[in-house]
C-alpha cells in the first residue's frame, strides 16, 4: 500500500501538469537519470518504449542541432566572403588613392625643382 502511494506521488510530481511532463520527457530524452525516474514511477515494463523514445528524441535533437550549426556556419561563411569582397574593394580604393597622392607629390616635387633651378 505504501509503495502505491509513493508511485502516485511520483506520477503526480513528474506527470501532474504539462510543464513537469515536458520536463520529464526532456530529461528522459537527454538520458538524464531515466532509469531512476522509471523506477520511481513503477514503470519497469515500459523500458522498450522508453529506449525507442530516447533514440527518436536523440535523433530529432541531434538533427536540429546539426541543422542549426550548418545554418550558422553557412551564414558565417557568407558574412566572411562578403567581408573579403569589401576588403578587396577597400584595398583597390586605397591603391588608387595612394597613386593619386604619389602623382600629386611627384608633380609638386618637379615644380619645386623647376623653381629652384630657374633661379
Amino acid at each position: 500500500m505504501e509503495q502505491n502511494e509513493e508511485v502516485k506521488e511520483n506520477k503526480e510530481k513528474n506527470w501532474g501538469d504539462l510543464r513537469s511532463a515536458i520536463f520529464t520527457l526532456f530529461s528522459m530524452m537527454t538520458v538524464d537519470s531515466w532509469r531512476q525516474s522509471l523506477d520511481d514511477l513503477g514503470m519497469d515494463s515500459s523500458r522498450i518504449f522508453t529506449i525507442v523514445f530516447i533514440l527518436i528524441g536523440y535523433f530529432i535533437l541531434f538533427n536540429i542541432y546539426m541543422m542549426e550549426d550548418l545554418c550558422t556556419s553557412m551564414s558565417f561563411t557568407d558574412l566572411y566572403l562578403t567581408s573579403l569582397d569589401l576588403q578587396d574593394h577597400t584595398m583597390k580604393r586605397m591603391h588608387h588613392l595612394y597613386n593619386d597622392i604619389m602623382s600629386t607629390v611627384c608633380e609638386r616635387v618637379e615644380d619645386l625643382q623647376a623653381a629652384v633651378y630657374s633661379y
